[in-house]
Order: structure tokens, then sequence, then C-alpha cells
């Protein structure tokens, strides 16, 4: 008897050590079944925020050759329950706020922001519709033509100078400086420096510290009266090609769109990765009026209450009536084809006589003078092509569009609407550009 009580107070005592020994090694390593309970908590809670967040859509509007480029997403992997479940989740990042360039001015960052090197100042005119300027500088006071000049980069040197003008309205000098200054941080100048109608009598010139000059001509705006802003720019400051081939004089390519437009369109080009002759010839009919081509594309285009209304046409020299409106020489040349056929070669080479005439739509240009407006929706013919964002910080935008086989009986009629502004669209300022191509022939 007392060696069985003996044995099992011995197997008494080892059980409990046994038990001792599981506690301690729970309390160094943790239990594993605890863990995974823990661990399957910690991915149903993923697996919620993964599944809720939201992820942007896909759109199948048109593409924007040239514009702003859509932000960065980043991608998280999250542990997941379910094996058949994506682990990835993507977020749409914050926009991130313009960059301030070193050495540039505060005030001009403030009202601008981020924007192409080619612009050296930014003239803010009166009724000051985007808010009240605080200027550090007057140079003088007057009731109308009242402007604010917001110089780029700290350092460098604004001058207002008179233009001199002959008996006929001509300038033939500048007088002065009648005012200057040098911008430090913060600086903006303000003066009211007169825009009479027909001519300009003031000149404005920025240098920058790194000796690039830009000058601005105040000149009297008849069609949309004084824009909110303008700029004084020079092409040289921008870190983008805007050099045509074989052709180093562009002032008469100025002469025909202005400089900010076609250098402008130009960088919008290189941007897209198109060649700026070909660019020309698919999305701005009037830089193309130069050449000698027996076939042309006819425009007309106006702003009205936020939306550009554009109207288009192809013709042939020798089937153009060249008399009334864009639409009654298209239906001319229409009844002049079914009269005489292709006897006069209005039709491209491989193309059959009697067969229907057709205008093919590659894109349009989308000039923002004021860089205010943001985006804009385009139809065509009333059909809706999508909304697009401009170009942030420059002048042009191309919009691709790709439509074909378009009648060429009557215009093409391209409307572009302000839908996003930094202004009323009424008060929004653009001009819209186009070409056509198609089965008309432009070979002599």
């Amino acid at each position: 008897m007392n060696r069985r009580i003996l044995c099992l107070f011995a197997a008494l005592l080892l059980l409990l050590a046994g038990c001792q020994s599981s506690e301690d090694a729970a309390a160094v390593f943790g239990d594993p079944g605890l863990r995974h309970t823990d661990l399957s908590a910690s991915q149903t809670t993923n697996t919620e925020r993964v599944t809720t967040e939201a992820i942007p859509a896909s759109t199948t509007e048109p593409v924007i050759m040239s514009g702003t480029e859509l932000p960065e997403t980043t991608t998280e992997t999250t542990p997941s329950t379910e094996p058949a479940a994506s682990t990835e989740a993507t977020e749409p990042t914050e926009p991130t706020e313009p960059t301030l360039l070193p050495g540039e001015n505060t005030a001009f960052h403030e009202l601008i922001g981020s924007c192409d090197g080619s612009i050296l100042g930014a003239v803010y005119n009166a009724p000051f519709s985007l808010g009240e300027p605080n200027a550090t500088t007057v140079w003088n006071e007057g009731e109308f033509d009242r402007l604010v000049v917001y110089p780029r980069y700290v350092g460098s040197e604004v001058t207002a100078w008179q233009l001199a003008k002959d008996e006929s309205g001509e300038t033939v000098g500048k007088l002065g400086p009648v005012f200057s200054a040098v911008c430090a941080d913060g600086d903006c100048i303000a003066a009211a420096l007169d825009r009479p109608e027909g001519e300009s009598s003031w000149l404005l010139q920025i240098k920058a510290p790194d000796g690039i000059e830009a000058s601005l001509e105040l000149a009297y705006n008849g069609r949309y009266g004084t824009p909110t802003l303008e700029y004084l720019t020079n092409p040289s400051g921008s870190n983008l090609n805007v050099s045509l081939p074989e052709i180093e004089d562009l002032s008469w390519l100025e002469e025909i769109i202005g400089a900010n437009p076609l250098y402008g369109f130009l960088r919008a080009a290189d941007r897209a990765g198109l060649e700026p002759w070909q660019a020309i010839y698919d999305y701005c009919e009037p830089l193309s009026e130069w050449d000698d081509s027996a076939a042309y594309t006819v425009y007309h285009g106006d702003m009205y209450e936020g939306t550009y209304y554009l109207e288009l046409g192809r013709l042939r020299e020798s089937y153009d009536s060249n008399e009334g409106s864009i639409a009654d020489r298209l239906k001319a040349q229409h009844e002049a084809y079914e009269r005489i056929g292709n006897s006069m070669n209005i039709l491209q080479p491989g193309h059959k006589d009697g067969e229907a005439l057709y205008v093919d739509l590659k894109g349009i240009t989308v000039y923002n003078p004021t860089l205010l407006v943001k985006k804009v929706s385009v139809s065509v013919n009333g059909q809706s092509m999508g909304k697009f964002e401009l170009t942030d910080g420059d002048f042009c935008t191309l919009i691709e569009l790709d439509l074909t086989g378009l009648s060429a009986y009557q215009p093409v009629e391209v409307e572009v609407r302000v839908e996003e502004s930094r202004c009323k669209p009424a008060d929004a300022i653009l001009e819209v550009w186009s070409a056509l191509g198609g089965n008309i022939s432009g070979a002599r």
C-alpha cells in the first residue's frame, strides 16, 4: 500500500510540473491558437478597409494629347483571409501643391502657381476679379486702366516705357523708362497705365536675374475687353524645344496668331511627341495658311457666354465660289462637283469620280491666354467628345479626336465649353483652332 501511495504521489507531482511548464512556454512564446485568432482579426479589419476605399474608375474619353497629367497612385499590399482575393489596393494621392521654384517671387506664385519657364511676369488687371491685390510699390494712381505687375523672380528689373508715335500712329521709339523697380520677395507693383483705343502707349519690360528679358505692349482689346491676366514671356526661358525644322526665324509665324499661341502650340506638340509641321497641318490651320495648296480649311470661331463656337469647312480652289458664308461655299462646291465631277481634280489620287466628299478631324488646339480655364468639354456636330483638362501653366492644349468620314457638304461644328475656371465662365477667354483632312485634294 505504501508503495502504491508513493507511486501515485510521484505521478501527481509530475503532472503538476508539466502543466506549469506549458503555462511558462505560453508566456514566453505566445499561445499559437491565440496568435492565429489575433492575425485573423487583423486581416478582417484590413480587408474591409481595402474593399471600401474608392478606386479610380477607368475612362473611355478620347485621348488628350497634351494636358495635365493625372496624379500618380500608390499601391500597398495587405494580407487577406480570402485566397482568391486581390491583395493590392490603389489609393489616389492628394493633389500636390504647385512647386515654388528657387528664387521665385512668392507674390507671383500665389497668384499664378506653377507655370512654364517662358513666363517671366504677370499683369493683373482691374477690376481684380480674382481678389483685391496688395501692392508693395505704387508707380502712379488713376481711375482707369489700373494694373498690378507681378515679376516672377526675385531680383527682376521691371520698367515701364512710354511709346513714341509718328503721325500715322506707328511706334517709332520709346521714352524713359518712366517708371522702374527691382523686385524683392513678395513684391508686386501697382500702376495706372492708359490703353487708348487703336494704339499702344505703354511698354512693360522685365529682365530676370539670369538676363532673359520679356516685354508686353499694353494694348486696347475691343473684342473681349482688357483680360484679367496678361503675361510677359520669352520662349527661350522654357525647357521644351520650340523650334521648327529648317526655320530659324519664326517672327513671320508670330504675326499670324501671336507669339504666345505660336510657342505655346510648339511646346504642346513637343509634349505630345508630335512632329511640329504635322501638328500644324492636323491641329492648327492658321499656321499653314502660307502653304501654296489648292485645298484649304476655312473656319470661323467666336466665344460667347463661356463656350467657343468653331465652324470648319474644306474647299478646293477650283470649286470654291468664294461667296457667302462657309455653309454657302460648301453648298456651292457640292453643286459644282455634281455638275463637273472630278474634271477639275477635286479628289485625292486613288479616289473614284462620283464618290461622296468627306473630311477628317484629327483634333483641335485650345489656346488659353489667361491660364484661368482648367477644364473644358468638347462636342462635334452635337455629339459629346468628353471633358478634357487643359495644360496646367501653359497656353496651348492639343486634344485628339480622330473623327473620320464626316460629310464635307456642310460645316463641321465644334463647341468647346468651359467646365472649370478660376473666373466666371462668361468672363473666360479661349481661342480654338483646327484643320481638316479627307478626300479633297490639295495637289495642283
